[in-house]
């Protein structure tokens, strides 16, 4: 039996320190982003496309976004957002509850 199909690889590109109990709202550290290239290089080599979903402190990393973008522009991958409520603008409140933390939960004009 033989098994023909796509893979599709999404992965969450976002700033670190998010399961420590909090929600950083401002000062987010993104070190863990110069681990990219290496993923990449793995998605080259068995000719995985990834979609990296970033997040607002993903953006103010010049680094990651010099990367990123020099993927993108070769076609070895795609870029989609991933909006977390409490370090992505509009913020909705300083510090941000659990509740706040889901986007379904904020107000309307907000999402």
């Amino acid at each position: 039996m033989s098994f023909q199909g796509t893979i599709s690889v999404t992965v969450d590109t976002e700033e670190e320190g998010l399961w420590g109990g909090g929600f950083p709202v401002r000062n987010c550290t993104t070190e863990n982003l110069r681990g990219l290239s290496r993923f990449q290089r793995q998605c080259e080599k068995y000719s995985i496309p990834p979609t990296y979903l970033i997040d607002a402190p993903v953006m103010d990393d010049r680094q990651a976004v010099s990367e990123l973008k020099e993927w993108m522009n070769q076609g070895i991958c795609e870029i989609g957002s991933h909006t977390h409520p409490w370090c992505n603008p509009p913020l909705v409140s300083e510090p941000v509850s659990n509740r706040e933390s889901f986007f379904m939960n904020l107000p309307l004009d907000l999402q």
